[in-house]
């Protein structure tokens, strides 16, 4: 018999159909146990026995058996799902960012009275810096003018401090010397001598704290006349004197 037994109904399937199928294995092994699945499902296994029968029946020989077979294997390769085919369409992608980057979001205008007026106020600042600058200028040159008069300045306060000392120290020695006149004006003064005749006389004197000695002589040129020379020393300074007397 070269024929498929009547109970089969398993539907016939072209033989090239599944050789252009891309299944991998664990997909043509889930397909045919989904058909020998619906294969006992009508009262059939995909080996063409019925399934109240434990073993193959008498009347099917091995050419039967082979045809049952291929009838199940062609079922199970026609229902495995193929790319493009059984499985829906993928949805569209989403378009990709250019290399620039997204567009910024468009910015607000500006509020114009604002900017005017700040332009305002910035112009006003750079005048009032512009003259602070000028001020600062004319100050420096001012600052230096200064020091130049300051050091100058300087250097007459130190002349004439040393002025002011050179004129304490003639001071000083002239209030010495004041002094010591005092001193031997006084010895010169206390010089005696007896009426018109000739003799000597020695008188000491003192001024301030200056003390001085006097000396003198006196010569007789007539009886109503008389000539007086006289000497006064001060320890540091010497001092003379010529005198002449007479009566009336």
């Amino acid at each position: 018999q070269a024929l498929i037994t009547p109970h089969l109904d398993a539907p016939v399937i072209d033989r090239s159909s599944h050789l252009d199928s891309n299944a991998t294995q664990e997909q043509r092994d889930t397909a045919k146990a989904a058909a020998e699945e619906l294969a006992a499902y009508h009262h059939n296994n995909p080996e063409g026995n019925p399934t109240h029968q434990n073993a193959p029946a008498s009347h099917q020989d091995d050419r039967q058996n082979e045809q049952s077979t291929l009838t199940a294997g062609k079922y199970a390769s026609a229902n495995i799902p193929r790319d493009g085919i059984d499985g829906k369409n993928g949805a569209d992608g989403k378009d990709g960012q250019s290399i620039t980057g997204k567009k910024g979001a468009k910015g607000k205008d500006a509020d114009m009275t604002l900017v005017n007026a700040n332009v305002v106020a910035l112009r006003g600042v750079r005048n009032e810096q512009a003259a602070q600058g000028a001020y600062i200028q004319q100050n420096s040159a001012n600052v230096a003018l200064n020091r130049s008069r300051i050091a100058s300045n300087s250097a007459a306060i130190n002349q004439n401090s040393h002025d002011i000392a050179a004129n304490r120290k003639d001071i000083d020695e002239n209030t010495k010397d004041i002094k010591r006149v005092g001193a031997m004006a006084q010895a010169v003064s206390s010089l005696h001598y007896n009426r018109n005749e000739s003799g000597y006389a020695v008188a000491a004197g003192e001024y301030d704290g200056e003390a001085s000695i006097a000396g003198g002589m006196q010569f007789s040129t007539s009886q109503d006349s008389a000539v007086t020379m006289q000497v006064s020393w001060d320890g540091n300074a010497t001092g003379a004197g010529v005198g002449f007397h007479s009566n009336f």
